[in-house]
């Protein structure tokens, strides 16, 4: 089934401008959604989705009731959200295996909606800018090809991406918004920040330096090592690959030490 706006199947064979023009309300509400300046969101009820992660949870989570994620340039935050359950998934792409992402999280959210017959399902796209490598753009592509593929409907209710989320100044090329969070109760989604971006930050961040292979939920694919949602209300985190990881280890540590015996060389010589 096709990617929607407004009941019509997107031509994606034409330039994004191209949808744009054809469907203004689009520009109209990444204006307003620019506008808006961005809330402090507090750890209380958050969980904080890191690059190359997704969340996916319900209303009745009586733990969770915002999901976000921010710190993205040329990547995008999509939320996807089944607007019958409530299921709502946040994911943080950076273009590394766009297509299973999106497979991914279609099926984590319809995971939880199984047993509502009626609702629809809506994505929101926003991140980006124009970036010298259009790497933005090629994101944006991606995504939009992605969606277009899936089996079931997906309408098109947010894009605020690319040249939608751009700034300039003195020349050079900005993003906007630079994160953004869904209030899973209300289906509410406004810019913000987050002073905290746990749990375990160190640990999700360094299975992403690490240059570990992506991986599904402790299985093969993806590395969105946190999905929460379950009915449990689990986090589940993915195995490192151990020779990979522990060499890319070794390898940190050895430009650690490198730096380290740089920094002595050059006090020893202003000595």
């Amino acid at each position: 089934m096709p990617l929607l706006v407004n009941g019509a199947r997107v031509d994606l064979s034409r330039p994004t401008g191209d949808m744009i023009r054809a469907h203004p309300h689009l520009e109209e509400k990444a204006k307003l959604l620019r506008s808006q300046p961005a809330q402090t969101v507090e750890p209380k009820g958050l969980l904080y989705v890191q690059q190359r992660e997704f969340a996916v949870t319900t209303p009745k989570d009586g733990s969770v009731s915002i999901l976000g994620s921010d710190d993205a340039t040329t990547c995008h935050i999509v939320v996807l959200r089944h607007t019958g359950s409530g299921a709502t998934c946040l994911t943080h792409c950076d273009g590394s295996d766009t297509e299973a992402e999106v497979s991914l999280i279609m099926s984590s959210v319809k995971s939880l909606s199984n047993t509502t017959g009626c609702g629809r399902l809506e994505v929101h796209l926003v991140g980006g800018f124009n970036d010298d490598r259009q790497l933005s753009q090629k994101l944006t592509n991606q995504l939009l090809r992605a969606f277009d593929l899936q089996p079931d409907d997906v309408h098109l209710v947010t894009f605020c991406v690319t040249e939608l989320n751009d700034r300039e100044e003195q020349d050079i090329h900005f993003p906007i918004i630079y994160g953004i969070a869904v209030n899973v109760k209300t289906a509410e989604i406004f810019p913000a920040t987050f002073p905290e971006k746990g749990p375990d930050e160190d640990l999700r961040s360094a299975h992403v330096l690490t240059g570990a292979p992506v991986s599904k939920n402790n299985g093969g694919g993806k590395r969105y090592f946190c999905q929460k949602g379950r009915p449990v209300g689990t986090m589940k985190y993915p195995k490192f690959e151990e020779t990979k990881s522990f060499g890319s280890i070794l390898w940190v540590l050895g430009l650690l030490l490198l730096f380290n015996v740089m920094f002595v060389r050059t006090g020893s010589r202003k000595g």
